[in-house]
């Protein structure tokens, strides 16, 4: 009978924790559990405005979502409006808006040392040669770190076959972007990488007390 995992995390989640320093781990885990209580919604609505933007040219929703967080808070606004510019950079690294549709992307589980990890790529694009890609967006005001990049990569191709099979994983760090692909060297080192970091890990998450719900 496979043990239960003891700890949930979702891939950006993971993610975050990796791109920290390693000083600061424990308090990103206290960071994660109290993100993970409610606060799911701050990028939400960005997700939800890029997606149905990617087919129009107008970028309305975008332009709507930030209104919204203005409203909010005028430092939300302002990573919303960020967000925003750097995500109409990407779409057109991709040829622009027209030619460009969205594709259904599926969700997976990775279990391993202990941890549940949820897969769910936030976006799924068709790109203008009928490639596609099945898409992290890395909202966050820290700029991505190639080892973190790596790990959401490797969860992506690892699962490939339930998030869209024959599609291609990538990473968008959204302020800055910057795409990430899978290395040409491989992923056996990310493996072993997040194997070592999730044993680390262990330990800070019994310190902190309690669970990272996915």
């Amino acid at each position: 009978m496979t043990a239960r995992p003891r700890h949930h995390l979702t891939g950006p989640q993971l993610a975050r924790i990796l791109n920290s320093q390693a000083s600061h781990h424990p308090q990103m885990v206290r960071d994660m559990l109290r993100l993970s209580r409610g606060n799911s919604w701050y990028w939400q609505i960005f997700y939800d405005a890029a997606r149905r933007d990617l087919e129009q040219s107008d970028f309305e929703h975008l332009r709507a979502a930030y209104q919204r967080a203005r409203k909010i808070s005028e430092r939300l606004g302002e990573h919303y409006c960020q967000l925003g510019r750097g995500f109409k950079q990407f779409v057109e690294s991709r040829g622009g808006p027209g030619g460009l549709s969205v594709v259904p992307v599926g969700k997976a589980i990775e279990v391993r040392c202990g941890l549940s990890i949820k897969v769910a790529p936030q976006l799924g694009l068709r790109c203008r040669d009928g490639r596609v890609e099945v898409l992290y967006l890395w909202p966050y005001e820290e700029p991505l770190a190639g080892p973190a990049a790596e790990v959401l990569l490797y969860l992506m191709w690892r699962h490939r076959a339930a998030l869209h099979p024959g599609a291609t994983p990538c990473v968008v760090d959204v302020r800055r972007s910057k795409d990430y692909h899978l290395p040409a060297r491989g992923l056996a080192h990310v493996e072993k990488y997040l194997d070592v970091q999730i044993e680390l890990f262990a330990s800070l998450w019994g310190a902190v007390g309690g669970d990272l719900a996915a």
